[in-house]
This record gives C-alpha cells, structure tokens and sequence, in this order.
C-alpha cells in the first residue's frame, strides 16, 4: 500500500458541543496520510473594544500519525467581519494561512503534568481543531481594521468645522456645566 492509494476525505461530524477530527484511521496506519476537511465556528472576538465577527472557518489539508505524534498540514480560511476604526465602514477581510501543527496522543492516566508548549494533545481517536482554529484566527487578525489604506475617516468632515463656531461654543458654556466654576480660574487675564 502507498500513500497515494489510501487518500479518502474524512469530514467532521459534531460530537456534543464541538467539532472534532476523527483520525482513528491514522492510528491504525501509521504513515499513512489522510485528506481532511473540517468547519470550525469561531465566536466573536473583541479587539480593542471593536467586535470581530467571523464566518464558518474552514482547515483543510493532510494529516498523518508517527508513533504518538501526529502532523496536520494545510490551509486555514475564514472571513472576518469588522468595522473600519476611521469611518466605521462595515468590511469584511479574508484570511488565509498555511499551517504545519503537531498534536501529542495522551492516555488521560498518562497526562503529563508539566505540558510542553511545543505540542497540542489529544486523547482517544478524535482530535479537537477548536483551540488551532482559534488561535490561527487571533494571530491573523489585525489590531485595527481600516476600509482602504488611506482611509481618512471623519477627519474630512471634522475640517470642515469652522473654528469660529467652536469658540462660540466655549462662549456659551452652561453656568449648570460640573465645570464651569473651573473656567473662571484660567481666564486670558489672569496669572497663575
């Protein structure tokens, strides 16, 4: 047998709450690479008191099993869907990354207590692609969303205000106003 003659697609099937991997297959050939495809729902994110929203995500690629290591390979997609910081634009961006992540098989029993940060673990024959799929998202998504490079937002209209008019306002500042017992300490007269 090669690889090329064991390729099957395996889709996900939802366990309870999550979405998980089924690689009992690679466990039984190890060497072996199967495809995947998987959807993974990723909540929104808030980022800099922005919501973040996102569409079905979608990993697809290979994975195979080398003893109690297995490799996934591929392709992450999903859209975001935020709001410009300058105008408030709804935009929607695509997002794609490759990927090249390994997972550890652990017996629950067998669970180390100290974890190395290098794997992702995994019990039994289902893997859950929840916390990748999330983490790729976090890390490929920007800290500000901008509608177009040199989006000048409402900078425009702000320009258009007349300087007189903000004087104006100043002027008339309510006498009921928490502050407005502060203005008459720093008048143009007045030494401090």
């Amino acid at each position: 047998m090669t690889n090329q003659q064991l390729q099957f697609i395996i889709f996900t099937v939802p366990i309870g709450v999550t979405m998980l991997l089924d690689v009992s297959d690679a466990l039984l050939l190890p060497g072996v690479s199967f495809n995947f495809i998987h959807d993974e729902e990723i909540p929104p994110q808030q980022i800099l008191g922005d919501t973040v929203s996102f569409d079905a995500a979608k990993l697809a690629g290979i994975f195979e099993v080398h003893g109690d290591v297995l490799r996934l390979q591929g392709v992450y997609n999903v859209t975001a869907h935020a709001h410009c910081v300058n105008c408030l634009k709804e935009i929607s961006r695509d997002i794609e990354i490759s990927f090249d992540e390994t997972f550890k098989h652990v017996s629950h029993e067998a669970m180390p207590e100290n974890l190395m940060e290098d794997f992702l673990y995994f019990e039994g024959k289902h893997v859950d692609l929840y916390p990748l799929a999330l983490t790729l998202t976090v890390l490929a998504i920007p800290m500000r969303y901008l509608c177009k490079e040199d989006c000048k937002g409402y900078e425009k209209v702000l320009s258009r205000i007349n300087q007189s008019t903000i004087n104006a306002c100043r002027e008339t500042l309510d006498e009921a106003h928490p502050f407005a017992a502060l203005k008459q300490l720093l008048t143009e007269d007045q030494e401090v």
